[in-house]
């Protein structure tokens, strides 16, 4: 299923799951995140935004803005998305890697593109962080705009998505001697309904940048800011005004590409890492030319400063009231109730799993803040097991035998029955304020 998805090096990395033996150990999928989060903040500082025309304060602020944005936020969390941030590395790298020489050269092309296909073989949406790289290394500056190498970019991002298109289709047979077709990796034909999908979901979150409150007024103001700003700085450069701001407008689009291809219309946050990434340095290139007129470096500080502390407060609470407590607050409310259940060999055990109706968040977001961990078919197995492998009950060798239901009737033949979903229901506090995952 992941190979099919065009994820077959994500697939090998899945591998190092194997060595997880109790919840524990998902601490260190956690740490391989947040040291993959905070190497892309660095690397975006240092290289990405070097010869840009941006303050260090400012560039130090996109580097750590885009840090804190929802989709590192739940990469953060999930154990399952603890490469993603490495894949978004790779494709910052990989842009540097062919543009950081004028002129054109053939082999940066090719490694450029093999490091760019191999981002996208872990994660697509994060490997479309080549083009947030391309517009902090395009639009920030008064230098002359490279529309060729612009082209050439173009290129080597259509190789890797091609190739990795066909590895989509071949490597299942090859591998497994069989395909599964997934309606994300099919190519959609309905181009209208998918432009405006995208304008009403995914630019709207995209523009609430650190927030997940999808707030459309949010989103209007952000843009009242961004698009004056930015307009004004790049036709006040003397270099190519209307193909630099066609561009700008265009990265738009190409950052969020695989999920404009395919028939998919599931706008999650950990999809939107480019999109949310690009109008994040815009906003921040249109507070450097407000900040132009007022030519006070402390004002300028002292505003980054609180951008930065709010930034980190939202990002933090998010975190914390839709991630930490909920879901400690799961594992303690799901390991109380199959306390209350005497398993025996040969018992017919059925599990029917929660769903995102049961949250324990203020709201929920997708299906990653605030859904509970048990909500999907394929968590609430392994994570019985775990609950009562931790707290070392023998009887947890039954759990392997167990199946996943959405109801029970006749023909499931179960001995037990795991409600999760009546065990989240009884101990819920109605503070979940959302009618829908979106």
């Amino acid at each position: 299923m992941i190979v099919s998805g065009g994820r077959p090096l994500y697939a090998i990395l899945t591998l190092f799951f194997y060595f997880v033996h109790n919840v524990r150990d998902f601490v260190y999928f956690r740490a391989i995140s947040i040291i993959g989060i905070i190497s892309l903040s660095i690397y975006i500082y240092r290289a990405i935004l070097k010869d840009s025309d941006l303050p260090g304060v400012l560039r130090l602020t996109v580097a750590i803005l885009v840090g804190l944005i929802p989709s590192f936020q739940v990469y953060s969390v999930w154990a399952v998305t603890a490469f993603y941030p490495w894949a978004a590395l790779l494709a910052v790298f990989g842009f540097r890697v062919f543009n950081k020489e004028e002129l054109y050269n053939f082999k940066n092309f090719i490694i450029s593109t093999f490091i760019i296909t191999a981002s996208m073989m872990v994660y697509q949406p994060a490997a479309m962080m080549f083009w947030f790289a391309a517009a902090a290394s395009w639009i920030p500056t008064t230098r002359v705009f490279n529309t060729k190498k612009a082209i050439e970019s173009g290129f080597i991002m259509s190789t890797a998505l091609l190739i990795d298109f066909i590895s989509s289709k071949t490597l299942p047979y090859f591998v497994f001697h069989s395909s599964y077709e997934l309606p994300r990796a099919s190519i959609t034909h309905n181009i209208e309904s998918k432009l405006t999908w995208f304008i009403s979901q995914p630019i709207i979150d995209a523009l609430n940048l650190v927030s997940i409150l999808g707030s459309f007024i949010v989103s209007i103001v952000i843009l009242l800011i961004i698009a004056p700003g930015i307009i004004l700085y790049i036709f006040r450069s003397n270099d190519k005004k209307i193909i630099k701001l066609f561009f700008c407008f265009l990265l738009v689009f190409l950052s969020y590409l695989p999920n404009l291809l395919v028939k998919g219309d599931w706008a999650s946050y950990r999809t939107q890492i480019a999109l949310t990434s690009i109008f994040t340095l815009y906003l921040i290139i249109a507070l450097n030319y407000y900040f132009s007129f007022i030519n006070s470096k402390k004002q300028m500080v002292v505003s980054s400063i609180i951008i930065i502390a709010t930034a980190i407060f939202v990002s933090r609470g998010n975190i914390i009231n839709e991630f930490l407590i909920p879901q400690k607050n799961e594992l303690s409310i799901i390991k109380s109730y199959i306390s209350n259940f005497k398993f025996m060999y040969g018992n017919k055990i059925c599990i029917i799993p929660s769903s995102w109706k049961d949250s324990l968040a203020p709201f929920v977001r997708y299906d990653e803040f605030g859904e509970p961990s048990s909500a999907n078919t394929w968590t609430p197995k392994p994570m019985i097991w775990f609950i009562m492998h931790d707290n070392n009950m023998p009887e947890a060798q039954y759990i392997n035998n167990a199946r996943v239901v959405n109801n029970i009737n006749n023909n499931n033949e179960c001995n037990i029955v795991l409600d999760l979903k009546l065990a989240l229901a009884e101990n819920k506090n109605g503070t979940t304020k959302n009618s829908s995952p979106r």
